[in-house]
C-alpha cells in the first residue's frame, strides 16, 4: 500500500476531472496536499469535502497561466511546509476549433496554460523539491499529442511539448535525485469531454469509444490518478523520463 504520510504534494488544475481525483487519492494516502485552480467555487467545495473526512487539502485560488500566481503558490507551500515532495503538473485547457477557425489568441492561451507552467512552476519550486529525500514530478500529457485530432491542433501541440519537456527535465534534474515522468491519458470521462460523455450525443460517442478503445469504454479519472500516485511513490524510485500511457488501448487500436 502506498503511503504519503508527511509528504507535501502540489497539484495544478486540482478542482475537477483528473486533478480532483489526484488530490482525493493523495489525501486518502495521508499526504499534505495543496491544489491551485482557477475555479474557486469548485476548489473550496473540494477542500470542505475532504476536510470533513479528516483529510489534509488546501485549495489555493490562482491561474497557472499567470506567472505571479505560480510564484504565489510556491511561496505558500514554502511558508506552510518548507519543502515539496511531489509536483503534479495537471492543469490543461483545450480550444476545440478546426484549423480554419483558429486564432493566435486561442493557441497562445492553450500554450500558456498547458505548457509554460510546467517549465516555470518547476523552476520556482526547485529549491523546495531539493529538500525532499525522494522528490518527484509527474506531468499530465495526452494521447492527442501522439495521434492528433482535427479540432485540437494547439492542444495536441501543447501536450506534445509536455512529453518533450518531461524527458528533458528528467535529464536536467537527475543530478538532484528528482525524478520526472508523465502520464498520457486517453479518452477519460472528465469535464473536458462532458460534451461527449454527458451531452445529447452521448450514445453516438459511446459507440465511437467502443470502436477506438480496445477496452471499449471511457477511462475514469481515478484510473489516471492511481498511476500518478505510483510514479510519485517509493515504489517507483528507479523510474524517470518515462511516458506512461493510460488509454485502454487507444493508441494501439
Amino acid at each position: 500500500m502506498m503511503d504519503f504520510r508527511d509528504k507535501v504534494i502540489l497539484v495544478t488544475g486540482s478542482s475537477s476531472g483528473i486533478g480532483r481525483s489526484i488530490v482525493e487519492l493523495f489525501a486518502k494516502l495521508n499526504a499534505n496536499v495543496v491544489g491551485i485552480d482557477i475555479n474557486d467555487e469548485w476548489g473550496k467545495g473540494l477542500e470542505s469535502e475532504l476536510r470533513d473526512k479528516g483529510l489534509n487539502f488546501t485549495h489555493f485560488h490562482g491561474d497557472v497561466g499567470k506567472i505571479d500566481d505560480l510564484k504565489r503558490v510556491v511561496d505558500y507551500v514554502s511558508e506552510k511546509y518548507g519543502k515539496l515532495d511531489v509536483l503534479v503538473n495537471n492543469a490543461g485547457i483545450a480550444e476545440w476549433k478546426y484549423f480554419e477557425e483558429l486564432t493566435y489568441e486561442d493557441c497562445e492561451k492553450v500554450i500558456r496554460v498547458n505548457l509554460f507552467p510546467i517549465i516555470f512552476l518547476t523552476k520556482f519550486a526547485l529549491p523546495l523539491l531539493k529538500k525532499s529525500q525522494n522528490a518527484s514530478i509527474v506531468n499530465v500529457g495526452s494521447v492527442t499529442a501522439e495521434r492528433g485530432e482535427d479540432n485540437l491542433l494547439c492542444y495536441a501541440a501543447s501536450k506534445g511539448g509536455v512529453h518533450a519537456i518531461t524527458i528533458s527535465l528528467a535529464r536536467v534534474l537527475a543530478k538532484y535525485n528528482i525524478r520526472v515522468n508523465a502520464v498520457i491519458p486517453g479518452p477519460i470521462d472528465t469535464p473536458i469531454n462532458w460534451v461527449r460523455t454527458r451531452g445529447p450525443e452521448k450514445e453516438k460517442w459511446d459507440q465511437w469509444i467502443k470502436q477506438v478503445v480496445l477496452l471499449g469504454r471511457w477511462g475514469k479519472p481515478e484510473e489516471v490518478a492511481s498511476v500518478v500516485a505510483f510514479l510519485a511513490s517509493d515504489l517507483a524510485t528507479f523510474i524517470t523520463g518515462s511516458l506512461v500511457v493510460v488509454d485502454g488501448g487507444y493508441l494501439i487500436r
